[in-house]
């Protein structure tokens, strides 16, 4: 199945959407959760436009690095996605509701990460 930026765009779109309603519904872990697959779904669009293929990083953490050597996004587009995909983890596998505040900052992150990666795929 041949994958195209355009798709990844339209999940990350919908991930982005999922933290926004989990958080109005104070499910705060869910909502970052989301929140980190948007990014993670816009991260790849940018490889398929770049490379035509999503690559498979040995961990989450070195994504970002991976990212930045392409060197198509500006710093601070790397660092939302950096701290996105650091909360990953607590997010998803952790014990402890996180706070609201961490949810709040994570969407913030995405949206920013999603618009400069429409940005960069508009520009191309």
């Amino acid at each position: 199945m041949e994958h195209h930026p355009a798709q990844s765009i339209k999940l990350a779109d919908q991930y982005l959407a999922a933290a926004k309603l989990c958080l109005e519904l104070r499910l705060i872990n869910p909502a970052i959760s989301m929140a980190v697959h948007s990014a993670i779904h816009a991260k790849d669009a940018v490889y398929l436009k770049e490379t035509k293929t999503i690559p498979k990083p040995r961990s989450h953490g070195q994504a970002a690095g991976d990212l930045r050597s392409l060197g198509v996004l500006k710093e601070s587009a790397i660092r939302q996605f950096a701290r996105l995909i650091a909360s990953k983890s607590e997010a998803e596998y952790g014990q402890e509701e996180l706070l609201v505040l961490d949810a709040v900052a994570s969407i913030q992150d995405a949206e920013r990460f999603l618009s400069a990666v429409k940005k960069f795929l508009g520009s191309n």
